[in-house]
């Protein structure tokens, strides 16, 4: 056998290789570019995630009293999609025990969207109005932060652990997004909020305190500066 035939077999059989291997990486990027398509074509889900910090005050229109809350959730999408979602609108729903009773079962909507501006007096945050409610866009580049107030009209507040539930509501109707949260008024948050001298003042309440000595740890609870072992019927505005 010559040394001119083997070195064209050799020739042959690299360039058969060579032909199969390039086969192969044109299949395997034909593949990525139609899973990468699929996925950026496919619809995205909505996340929502609830802040620390939920804000509660009150005031009185007409001889009726109210309850308003702000709660600023964050809407966000994490899939690698190009689709965008829409939400059309927040619902609020929470109820003390007895569920059934009048008292513990308020009813809320959401009334406005605003923004939090630094109030110097205070050193905390004020509360500016900014929008009617209004439908958002989400999409992987826009999460969406509304700062949503919500008011419940003629809500008797009363101590005790409220269940809560904020529902996410998309156009296309189905079953709502919902973050379940809970919420627990002392006597001294109860006394505080009722008072005239106290409407149209921010209270904050927290879910992540660690020096709170309350039993309902993972609620929302009444935070002040002040030392958390004495309860207060004033709370600082933060």
């Amino acid at each position: 056998m010559s040394e001119q035939g083997e070195e064209g077999r050799r020739h042959r059989r690299l360039a058969a290789v060579h032909l199969w291997i390039a086969t192969f990486t044109g299949l395997a990027a034909l593949v990525l570019s139609v899973l990468n398509f699929v996925i950026l074509q496919k619809d995205a889900r909505i996340d929502v995630t609830l802040p620390a910090t939920l804000r509660l005050g009150g005031g009185s229109s007409g001889g009726s009293d109210y309850t308003l809350v702000w709660l600023q959730p964050t809407l966000s999408t994490t899939q690698n999609s190009d689709r965008v979602k829409m939400v059309s609108t927040l619902k609020l729903k929470m109820h003390g025990q007895p569920a059934d009773s009048k008292e513990n079962n308020p009813k809320f909507i959401w009334d406005e969207s605003g923004k939090w501006d630094y109030d110097p007096p205070t050193g905390g945050l004020a509360y500016v109005p900014a929008a009617d409610p209004a439908p958002m866009v989400v999409n992987r580049d826009t999460p969406k932060s509304p700062v949503a107030r919500f008011v419940s009209k003629g809500w008797s507040l009363s101590p005790g652990r409220y269940e809560a539930t904020l529902e996410v509501h998309r156009p296309e109707g189905g079953k709502p997004l919902t973050a379940d949260f809970c919420l627990y008024l002392s006597s001294a948050d109860v006394e505080t909020l009722q008072n005239p001298a106290n409407y149209d003042r921010l209270y904050v309440f927290r879910n992540d305190d660690p020096t709170s000595d309350s039993q309902h740890g993972e609620c929302y609870v009444g935070f002040s500066y002040s030392s958390p072992a004495r309860e207060t019927s004033e709370r600082e505005t933060p």
